[in-house]
């Protein structure tokens, strides 16, 4: 035992972060410094700098520094951590900024003001003052609210496309007008039979006139196509917009291509306790993704991103995943 513990055990009751039932200790308290750090980050904001705003540049080094004060108090979390700690700092640095817990404006980042959403007797804040009492999972904060009397309605704070996953692609494939491709290059293909592991892409069409999707280019300039192959191998295509697929956007249409064709994988989750862990077969669109991010712990923190397997309150999971399954997505306990 490390005669500072209490002062993990500390932290831990103020944020109600608990351990697993069969959590190894030192997993625990890795947990509990990154939610830790999340806080710092955001106590950051705050920083007087000169009578300026925050940077970026200083949310990061807080992190960095708080977290080399806790490696020396507890060096048993020194093999959790990876090799350049900035790496840590950048993951939540990215998890905020697409979560919308902070503005973004050149060089310099600004608290979000206060909102809440209600969802399943959890009520997700954002934008809290510091000194205000909050439960914490990952790096999001909330408060269970058990008084059915509470009056509050789901407002959608973290931008989610809750349209259900079958009518979305319905939505874009419905009426299209078709033109015939030709072009010269390499075209991927989204795969449509699992397994999905492979990746998401692969370089033949499905063959069979289903509608699907193609993209042609190379890295951040691919352009994606909703597409269909007639008898004759002839493909049809047609544009899609660039804010539907932009930064990994496509896999808003690509879980519903799934969905629709009876292939999208389950996400599947183990009760431990009061945590529970939390296995994508698909990683999800952005939003829905990082919303898992914020209020989830990754299961290693020696290397990021660790999108695929997570870990979450109890509580937090069962609220999140009510939202999830109006959309469509399905969830199935391990045994």
């Amino acid at each position: 035992m490390n005669k500072y513990d209490s002062l993990i055990v500390k932290i831990a009751d103020e944020y109600n972060i608990e351990k697993g039932k069969l959590e190894p200790i030192n997993n625990w308290k890795m947990r509990v410094i990154y939610s830790l750090l999340g806080r710092m980050a955001i106590a950051a904001l705050f920083d007087d700098i000169e009578g300026d705003m925050t940077s970026i540049t200083h949310m990061k080094n807080r992190i960095v520094d708080v977290l080399e004060s806790y490696r020396k108090i507890y060096p048993e979390i020194n093999g959790f951590l990876p090799e350049k700690l900035g790496n840590l700092a950048d993951e939540i640095y990215d998890i905020y900024l697409h979560t919308g817990v902070f503005y973004h404006i050149p060089n310099r980042i600004v608290p979000a003001k206060k909102t809440e959403d209600f969802i399943n007797n959890i009520i997700f804040t954002r934008g809290y003052e510091l000194n205000i009492q909050q439960n914490i999972s990952g790096l999001g904060t909330y408060m269970r609210k058990d008084n059915t009397s509470y009056n509050a309605s789901y407002k959608n704070i973290f931008h989610l496309d809750m349209t259900n996953l079958e009518d979305r692609w319905k939505f874009w494939t419905e009426n299209v007008e078709w033109t015939e491709l030709n072009v010269n290059g390499d075209i991927e293909y989204l795969r449509l039979k699992p397994p999905f592991t492979g990746g998401y892409w692969v370089n033949k069409s499905n063959g069979d006139g289903r509608i699907s999707l193609l993209r042609i280019g190379y890295k951040e300039n691919k352009l994606y196509y909703l597409y269909k192959e007639d008898l004759d191998a002839n493909l049809f295509v047609c544009q899609l917009p660039t804010w539907i697929v932009k930064d990994y956007n496509y896999r808003s249409l690509a879980n519903a291509c799934l969905y629709y064709e009876g292939v999208l994988p389950p996400t599947t989750y183990r009760y431990d306790g009061d945590i529970v862990y939390v296995k994508f077969g698909y990683l999800p669109s952005p939003s829905n993704l990082y919303l898992w991010k914020l209020y989830s712990w990754p299961t290693s923190f020696y290397e990021f991103p660790r999108d695929f397997n997570r870990i979450c309150t109890r509580y937090v999971f069962e609220g999140i995943v009510e939202l999830m399954k109006k959309q469509g997505y399905e969830f199935i306990e391990e045994k």
